[in-house]
This record gives structure tokens, sequence and C-alpha cells, in this order.
């Protein structure tokens, strides 16, 4: 087979790792890649030497890519356990293509199990395998300008290229299209650029691997180091351990491992999903910011295919975490002040609003505080203004409640079964029902004012609102047993978990502990609806400029967006019928318990302003629910 050359310009490449014994099956893959656009280097003329070793490592470092081939042939050379180190501690985008079905020995599995893979000899079809192999994940920045990546012919032709004759045409098979890229509605440049990725201090790394060996055998405690894993800010031990080993008797070093390594607290992931290793993470000596542009511009959140894709930051090894809000369907977080709460909710209504349009999803923001989320009111996703007293917040949920058996009859009628088949259903003519997310930043207000309606409210939503597209977002400060109740916590099955004071904090929000031996900062324990453990990730930074930029873009871009002001979201005589409804029964309740009924008995009894008490006693008089009050 002719061989092709390998790349050596400046520009993003593929480092390709092979055996010599597979060459043909690996020159027809390089050759398909380079035919599809992507560039290629490959040890191609370079002479097995003392220097080989340095040769092949400074291609895989400064390669943008990792794709090995693998085979028994590859796994028994010499050059196979140093590239795939070089690849895993740089934290390189990369794949792995098996030729036929291999046993990996020990010391592998662990090194492989968080790398994507995909098996050749499962494809009847090689056509389906390239177009399985063009949509790896991050493949295509290693893409020449021009070129679709998925094989097809190139959008823009430099030089012309002679028609072939009739005689020697061949019918191309169809090619598989590619995952839709999402179109950002605003400019990426609105945010602030991803802090560059600071070199590891190898030699603290080693020294602390060393410690945890000792202190480990000083227990006699016998073990393996089988890996190391760099996260943002922790690094992961992932060692292995004898049948004889009991997993109590790790738990009961957890606090002698951490003085040890001279850390504030050491958590233990027992096992590491998918292996038999148990992995335990220590605080780095220096953090790296997760910046939201990073997250975004990455290629799982821009080919995300979820109905509300929302970047959240990045696991232990890098990889950026994509959920999809319309599955989880309903979220819930907690942990003390300034662990990253805000900054959370700042990334998911960034993150809606970068790939989904007003008619795609409307907000609804409850913010207590007043001040929190108030950049956000000029929006055009707004459902409604945004709503800072809890009494109407609950009332907001009670009228979800009521668009939520709306959409349900409409459901019916259209004879589908949730609001996807719907959509579907619609003509051309007809509108099609946007998504709902209510977002509320301090859940212990509503508690506080109005437990009974509010937790009631929240469960039955919780409970049949998810095949109407309408979806809660809840965050709390005050993790207790009165705020966070057992109703809330049956219904909200996905939970993100910051820093915690106390273990039992950690338990009423996880059902387990490790959110108290977390590092704040954004450090978060991810756990999505039916996961086995929760993920040890680290949150996005969203400077309040940056938040400031995108709503002053949106509301200077509005088409027609409706604008919110002060008096219209706090005018009871301006609101729905059942919304005004359930404020003056809340009224007429307060003035039987005071005996009268006036401005000041309002601010006390309903926690509300004088300016809102006041249109309020207005507008009961204005129906004859209550008489003026006696004076000259």
């Amino acid at each position: 087979m002719q061989k092709v050359q390998p790349y050596t310009g400046n520009e993003p490449y593929i480092f390709f790792s092979y055996a010599h014994r597979n060459n043909d099956a690996a020159l027809q893959i390089i050759g398909r890649l380079m035919n599809a656009g992507y560039r290629v280097w490959y040890d191609e003329g370079i002479d097995p030497g003392t220097e080989f070793a340095e040769i092949i490592a400074a291609h895989v470092k400064g390669c943008s890519y990792f794709m090995a081939l693998m085979s028994p042939a590859y796994l028994d050379s010499e050059y196979c356990k140093d590239e795939l180190d070089y690849a895993r501690n740089l934290n390189k985008p990369r794949v792995l293509v098996y030729l036929q079905d291999v046993t990996l020995p020990d010391w592998m599995q662990m090194r492989l199990s968080r790398i994507q893979a995909i098996h050749k000899y499962t494809y009847q079809d090689e056509n389906a395998f390239y177009a399985k192999l063009f949509q790896a994940q991050g493949i295509r920045t290693c893409l020449k300008e021009g070129y679709a990546g998925d094989g097809t012919v190139p959008a823009v032709k430099k030089k012309p290229v002679a028609r072939v004759p009739e005689r020697m045409e061949m019918v191309q098979p169809k090619a598989v299209s590619p995952a839709k890229r999402i179109e950002g509605l605003f400019p990426m440049a609105l945010l602030k650029e991803p802090v560059p990725v600071t070199a590891l201090d190898e030699s603290y790394e080693n020294e602390q691997a060393e410690k945890l060996k000792k202190l480990l055998s000083y227990f006699k405690i016998p073990s393996q180091l089988q890996g190391v894993v760099h996260g943002a800010s922790v690094t992961q031990y992932v060692l292995s351990f004898g049948p004889e080993v009991k997993v109590s008797e790790l738990k009961a070093i957890e606090d002698n491992i951490a003085r040890a390594l001279d850390v504030f607290a050491v958590r233990m992931e027992i096992p590491i999903p998918g292996t038999k290793y148990i992995g335990i993470e220590v605080p780095r000596k220096t953090l790296r910011t997760v910046m939201l542009r990073e997250v975004l511009q990455s290629e799982e959140m821009q080919y995300a295919k979820g109905a509300l894709p929302v970047a959240l930051g990045v696991d232990i090894s890098g990889r950026p975490i994509i959920c999809d809000l319309a599955r989880m369907p309903h979220l819930m977080m907690g942990g003390v002040a300034g662990a990253g709460k805000s900054l959370c909710i700042h990334s998911i209504i960034l993150s809606l609003l970068y790939c989904r349009t007003p008619r795609e999803v409307q907000l609804m923001l409850g913010d207590p505080t007043g001040v929190e989320l108030q950049m956000y009111k000029a929006l055009p996703h707004l459902r409604c203004g945004i709503v800072s007293e809890p009494v109407e917040i609950c009332a907001r949920l009670s009228e979800l409640v009521s668009e939520m058996m709306e959409r349900y009859t409409r459901f019916q009628e259209k004879g589908v079964r949730n609001i996807d088949g719907y959509n579907a259903a619609c003509g051309d003519t007809e509108e099609k029902m946007p998504r709902i997310v209510f977002i509320i930043d301090e859940l212990s207000e509503l508690m506080r004012t109005c437990k009974n309606e509010a937790e009631e409210a929240i469960c039955r939503l919780a409970q049949l609102s998810r095949a109407a597209g309408i979806h809660l977002v809840i965050a709390t400060n005050w993790l207790t047993a009165g705020v966070v109740s057992g109703m809330l916590r049956a219904n909200i099955p996905s939970r993100i978990a910051f820093r915690c004071p106390t273990i039992q904090e950690s338990r009423i929000l996880l059902d387990k502990s490790g959110a108290e031996k977390l590092m704040g900062y954004g450090d978060m324990l991810y756990a999505p609806f039916a996961a086995p453990s929760p993920l040890r990730a680290q949150g996005c930074f969203v400077p309040e400029e940056d938040c400031q930029r995108v709503a002053a873009y949106f509301s200077a871009n509005a088409d027609g967006g409706v604008q919110f002001s002060d008096d219209q979201k706090t005018n009871p005589a301006e609101m729905g019928d059942e919304l005004r409804e359930w404020i003056l029964s809340i009224a007429e309740v307060a003035a039987a318990n005071g005996g009268a009924l006036s401005t000041s008995l309002l601010q006390r009894k309903l926690a509300f302003g004088y300016g809102k008490a006041a249109r309020l006693m207005e507008e009961m008089e204005r129906l004859d629910m209550g008489s003026p009050a006696d004076g000259p």
C-alpha cells in the first residue's frame, strides 16, 4: 500500500500511534483521515535509535489529538506504555481504535478506562466505522479549513479538478451526517477568555505519591499505584488493593492520610466506577480556574443534542461536563455561602441563553435577595418579571401548576404524551410550546414564609411536570431537615453539593457523606439522576462583568422581547386572575388574624415592602374587600 507523508506543520494535528506489524491497516486509516482533511503525524521515516523516544515524546506533547491503533502487536511494543502515559498526563483528547478483541493487562485497564474507544472489528461496513471515527469528540480541532470533516468533498476547492470520465465514475456511499453544531446566540467574545493551564509540578506530585505509599505500608496495608489523574482542583491517586484489605480499614485512616500529605482533607472514591480500583483525591497545590467560555467552546457543548444543554464544569480528568436539564428533570444544589452556588446558577442561565431562543425556552427567576439576578430583568427569555418576594414566588409556583395541567389538556387533544410529541405534531401555522425553567436562588426564604404552599407546589411540579416541559432549579444555603424536607429530596433526584460545613448537611443533600471534604471555590459533587455515585467536578467561574455584558447584549438586540418594570411585576391589578385571588386570599387571612387590615399589618405578616402593601390595600378597596381607615 502506498504510504502518505506525515504532517509537519505547526497547526493542530493528530498523533497516530501504531505497531509496524499493522502497517497496512494503519496506512489505510491514515489515508482516509488525510483524504477527509485531517492533519496526521506518524513515525514514518524515523530510524529507531537513541533519539526515537525523545522524538515520539515531543510529538505527543505537541499534538492536539491522540489516536492509537490497538492490537496485540501494539501492546507488545516497548513504546506503548510511554505513549499512553504521555497522552493521559497531558489530558489530550484521544480515541483508541481496536482492530480486534484484545485482553488488556491490569496495569493498562485503569489508564484506558476514561478514554473513548471504537472497535473496528464490530463494523461490517467500513463506511459506518469511518463515519463513527470522524465524529469522535475533539477530532475536528485537527481539521483543515474548507473540509466538512465527515469524508465528503471539501466545501472550498482552491484548484479546479478535471471531471472523471463517465465510465470510471463510481457510486459513493451516502455519508453519515455529523451531529448538528449549536449556533451560539451571543458572541463568545462577551465572555472572558480561559486562563492558561500552568505546568504540573511533577516533583511535588511524586513526593505526595511516595508519602501516600509509605503511610499505607506503615499501617500494613499492601497497595500498588496504578496511575495518577490530574484534575482542576484535586489529584486522584489510583490504587489497587488485595482482596484481604477491608474498605473500613481505608476509611479509618482518611484523617491520617490528610495529615501526612499536609492537606485540608482527602476523599476516597470506592470503587472508581467501572474498575476495581480505589481513588484517593488529594487537593492540588495550585487550583486551576475553569472559565465558562472554555466549556462552552468544547466539542461536547458545541455538538450537544439535549433539549436544554447546560455547561456545569469539568470532571476530575479535565473533560467538560454537559448535562441536559430536560432529562434531569429538576435540580437541587446547596452548600455554604461562597462555595459556588450563585456561579453555578449564572452558568445555567448563560448556557440556556447561548443555545436556546425565547421561543424554545422561557425563564422564571426567583431572587429573594433582590440583587443576585436583577441584571437579567431585560432578557427576552423571561416569562414574567424577576420575583423577589417569597409570597410572590409561591404564587408563581401555583401558576406553574395550572400551566402544567393546561398543557396536559392540550396533549390529550393532540393525542401525544409529552412536549416533544406536541411540538412535532404542530403544523406550520401553530405555535410550538416552549419549555419553562424556574430558578429559585434561595429556598429557605420560601420555607420560612409559606412553607406548606411552597412545598406542596414544588412537590407537585417535581412529580408531574417532566412531560410538560417545566423544570425547577433550586438552591439553598440552609441544609436542614426543615428546609430540605424528605418530600423534596424524594421528588428532586438530581443534586449538586458544594462545600458543606458538617457531614449532616452532606447527608441531607446527597444522602451520603463527602461534601464536607470539598474545598470550596466551585469544587462540587455532581449526582445526576440514577447515577451510582457522585462525580467530583470543578464548576465554571463566571465573572459578574460577563453576566452584565451578555444581559446588555440581549437587551440591546431583543426582538420584541417583553420588558418588565417593577410596577408591572408587583401590582396585583395587572396580574392574572388566579394570581390576584391567591394573594388577596392571603391578605384576608392576615386581616382575620390581626383583627384589622392595614398597610403595616401586611408588611409585618406577609413580609411586603411599603409600596407593595399600599398598592394591595388600594386594590382590595377597589374590589370592596375592605373599607378605608377612619381619619380626617
